[in-house]
Protein backbone atom coordinates (compact mmCIF):
# COMPACT_ATOMS: atom_id res chain seq x y z
CA UNK A 1 0.00 0.00 0.00
CA UNK A 2 3.24 2.67 0.82
CA UNK A 3 4.74 1.91 -2.57
CA UNK A 4 1.77 2.46 -4.24
CA UNK A 5 0.47 5.43 -2.73
CA UNK A 6 4.42 6.37 -3.39
CA UNK A 7 5.25 7.38 -0.13
CA UNK A 8 8.70 7.17 0.72
CA UNK A 9 9.33 8.83 4.40
CA UNK A 10 7.32 7.21 6.68
CA UNK A 11 7.36 6.27 10.54
CA UNK A 12 6.32 3.08 12.86
CA UNK A 13 5.90 3.60 16.08
CA UNK A 14 6.75 1.50 19.42
CA UNK A 15 4.30 0.55 21.67
CA UNK A 16 3.52 2.76 24.45
CA UNK A 17 1.50 0.81 27.02
CA UNK A 18 0.75 1.12 30.58
CA UNK A 19 -1.02 -2.08 30.44
CA UNK A 20 -0.12 -5.17 29.40
CA UNK A 21 -1.79 -5.96 26.06
CA UNK A 22 -0.55 -9.30 24.06
CA UNK A 23 -1.31 -7.36 20.82
CA UNK A 24 1.04 -5.09 21.49
CA UNK A 25 3.41 -6.88 23.30
CA UNK A 26 6.73 -6.50 21.05
CA UNK A 27 9.90 -8.44 22.47
CA UNK A 28 13.86 -7.30 21.59
CA UNK A 29 13.35 -10.80 18.89
CA UNK A 30 10.14 -8.76 16.85
CA UNK A 31 11.55 -5.34 16.85
CA UNK A 32 15.08 -6.69 15.60
CA UNK A 33 12.83 -8.75 13.15
CA UNK A 34 11.29 -5.16 12.34
CA UNK A 35 14.39 -3.03 11.91
CA UNK A 36 16.03 -5.89 9.53
CA UNK A 37 12.62 -5.26 7.24
CA UNK A 38 13.07 -1.57 7.42
CA UNK A 39 17.06 -1.60 6.31
CA UNK A 40 16.11 -3.53 3.19
CA UNK A 41 13.07 -1.11 2.46
CA UNK A 42 15.83 2.00 3.25
CA UNK A 43 18.18 -0.06 0.37
CA UNK A 44 15.45 0.37 -2.03
CA UNK A 45 15.05 4.22 -1.67
CA UNK A 46 12.08 4.31 1.17
CA UNK A 47 13.16 6.47 4.72
CA UNK A 48 11.07 4.81 7.46
CA UNK A 49 12.60 4.51 10.78
CA UNK A 50 10.85 3.13 14.45
CA UNK A 51 9.53 6.07 16.80
CA UNK A 52 9.09 6.06 20.33
CA UNK A 53 12.59 5.68 21.63
CA UNK A 54 14.42 2.40 21.36
CA UNK A 55 17.65 1.89 23.14
CA UNK A 56 20.55 1.98 20.35
CA UNK A 57 21.84 -0.79 21.63
CA UNK A 58 19.30 -3.23 21.36
CA UNK A 59 21.30 -4.30 17.72
CA UNK A 60 24.81 -4.72 17.93
CA UNK A 61 24.86 -3.78 14.70
CA UNK A 62 25.55 0.06 14.57
CA UNK A 63 24.82 0.40 11.01
CA UNK A 64 21.19 -1.43 11.80
CA UNK A 65 20.16 0.80 14.63
CA UNK A 66 21.57 4.02 12.70
CA UNK A 67 19.53 3.24 9.46
CA UNK A 68 16.20 2.22 11.65
CA UNK A 69 15.89 4.23 15.05
CA UNK A 70 14.71 7.68 15.23
CA UNK A 71 16.14 8.37 18.70
CA UNK A 72 14.62 9.50 21.63
CA UNK A 73 15.40 13.69 21.17
CA UNK A 74 11.82 14.42 20.76
CA UNK A 75 10.25 12.17 23.59
CA UNK A 76 10.20 12.05 27.18
CA UNK A 77 10.95 15.72 27.53
CA UNK A 78 14.25 15.58 25.99
CA UNK A 79 13.64 18.69 23.30
CA UNK A 80 9.81 19.29 24.03
CA UNK A 81 6.99 19.02 26.40
CA UNK A 82 3.47 19.40 25.64
CA UNK A 83 0.46 21.47 27.38
CA UNK A 84 -2.25 18.79 28.21
CA UNK A 85 -6.24 19.09 28.68
CA UNK A 86 -5.81 19.71 31.92
CA UNK A 87 -3.37 22.96 31.67
CA UNK A 88 0.10 21.70 32.51
CA UNK A 89 2.93 20.75 31.02
CA UNK A 90 4.11 17.28 30.87
CA UNK A 91 7.04 15.70 29.40
CA UNK A 92 5.46 13.74 26.84
CA UNK A 93 1.74 12.63 25.79
CA UNK A 94 2.85 9.89 27.72
CA UNK A 95 3.84 10.83 30.71
CA UNK A 96 1.31 12.23 33.28
CA UNK A 97 3.32 14.39 35.47
CA UNK A 98 2.64 17.82 36.03
CA UNK A 99 5.79 19.88 35.27
CA UNK A 100 4.08 23.44 35.67
CA UNK A 101 1.39 25.33 33.94
CA UNK A 102 3.78 28.11 32.34
CA UNK A 103 6.64 26.89 30.16
CA UNK A 104 9.30 28.49 31.66
CA UNK A 105 8.12 26.72 34.52
CA UNK A 106 8.23 23.24 33.36
CA UNK A 107 11.73 23.64 31.70
CA UNK A 108 12.69 23.97 35.04
CA UNK A 109 11.05 21.40 37.02
CA UNK A 110 12.95 18.82 38.87
CA UNK A 111 11.57 15.82 36.75
CA UNK A 112 12.40 17.17 33.42
CA UNK A 113 15.59 18.46 34.94
CA UNK A 114 16.95 14.60 35.94
CA UNK A 115 15.16 13.20 33.00
CA UNK A 116 17.69 15.36 31.01
CA UNK A 117 20.98 14.93 33.60
CA UNK A 118 20.79 11.02 32.37
CA UNK A 119 22.68 10.12 35.12
CA UNK A 120 20.36 7.78 36.33
CA UNK A 121 21.49 5.22 33.01
CA UNK A 122 23.95 2.59 33.61
CA UNK A 123 27.67 3.94 32.98
CA UNK A 124 28.12 1.77 29.85
CA UNK A 125 25.36 4.02 28.43
CA UNK A 126 27.00 7.20 29.95
CA UNK A 127 30.40 5.91 28.18
CA UNK A 128 28.23 5.37 24.60
CA UNK A 129 29.27 8.13 21.35
CA UNK A 130 25.04 7.25 20.55
CA UNK A 131 23.87 8.52 23.94
CA UNK A 132 22.42 11.65 22.84
CA UNK A 133 20.51 10.46 20.18
CA UNK A 134 19.18 7.46 22.28
CA UNK A 135 18.65 9.11 25.53
CA UNK A 136 18.70 5.17 27.48
CA UNK A 137 15.28 4.48 25.63
CA UNK A 138 11.68 4.89 26.98
CA UNK A 139 11.18 6.75 30.51
CA UNK A 140 7.48 5.52 29.59
CA UNK A 141 8.44 2.02 29.71
CA UNK A 142 10.98 1.75 32.05
CA UNK A 143 8.29 2.93 34.24
CA UNK A 144 5.61 0.42 32.93
CA UNK A 145 8.56 -2.17 33.64
CA UNK A 146 9.81 -1.33 36.82
CA UNK A 147 7.59 1.29 38.44
CA UNK A 148 10.26 4.01 38.30
CA UNK A 149 11.26 6.40 35.14
CA UNK A 150 15.05 6.13 36.32
CA UNK A 151 15.53 2.64 35.34
CA UNK A 152 17.15 0.74 32.13
CA UNK A 153 14.56 0.64 29.61
CA UNK A 154 13.29 -2.52 29.28
CA UNK A 155 14.76 -3.73 25.77
CA UNK A 156 18.33 -3.00 26.94
CA UNK A 157 20.38 -5.77 27.36
CA UNK A 158 21.43 -7.05 30.38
Amino acid sequence: LIRKMRIDNWELYRPMLKVSSEEFEISKKDLLKVMKYLAILKEKGMKVKIANSVPFCISKNTDLSLATLLGAIADDGHSRIVCGIQGYFKPSYFIDIELGNTISGAWESSFLKKINRLDYLPSKCKKCCYLKWCMGGSRVLSKSSSDNYFCKDPLMPL
